[in-house]
């Protein structure tokens, strides 16, 4: 197991030492436990394709439907 070293406000550590004596665990069982808990079940919104970000998007501008396959929209581009 490797070791992880941060910096908290002392009103944080103190809320650590006490739940910690309370349940009768170490701090860093304690700290573990709350890592995995936030990581495991309060997945980043943020996360995803850029499909799955801009799915709100998706269909809100009108334009021909081949526009992403027919290379004829190119003609001119970058001149």
């Amino acid at each position: 197991m490797g070791t992880f070293s941060l910096k908290l406000p002392d009103s944080l550590i103190y809320e650590i030492e006490s739940l910690s004596k309370k349940r009768g665990i170490t701090k860093s069982l304690l700290v573990r436990e709350a890592v995995v808990e936030y990581l495991h079940h309060n997945p980043n919104k943020n996360q995803g394709s850029f499909g799955d970000l801009a799915s709100d998007l998706c269909g809100s501008i009108k334009g021909p439907g081949d526009l992403s396959t027919n290379k004829n929209y190119l003609d001119g581009f970058g001149e």
